[in-house]
């Protein structure tokens, strides 16, 4: 599979990036593509900053993991993906590498 990394910067284009990204992915693959986590690097980015972020850009976080150096929102439980049929991961780096797109694909 061809990965695809975007980078935006901090303007409100970063909704159209991910909706860009999805339709090249469709229609070159013909792969159903879903966001299954958000991360964020701590170094760039604090809590209420993150959740900002993922509200403008239309993501609901189920969970946040909190580690030492990201901030991990979890959008979809892994194990209903695989239930759905989705086997594959990749991962799209945003915001110069400071926010990564978890994508699940079948």
């Amino acid at each position: 599979m061809k990965a695809f990394s975007w980078y935006c910067c901090n303007s409100n284009s970063c909704a159209c990036v991910i909706i860009i990204n999805l339709l090249i992915l469709r229609l070159e693959k013909g792969m159903a593509e879903v966001v299954q986590a958000v991360l964020f690097r701590k170094v760039d980015w604090d809590l209420q900053k993150s959740m900002r972020w993922l509200e403008h850009n239309h993501f609901k976080a189920k969970k946040v993991d909190i580690t030492n150096n990201w901030l991990r929102f979890r959008l979809l439980e892994p194990i209903d993906l695989k239930n759905k049929g989705y086997t594959h991961y990749a991962n799209t780096f945003l915001e110069g590498e400071s926010i990564i797109l978890v994508k699940a694909y079948k």
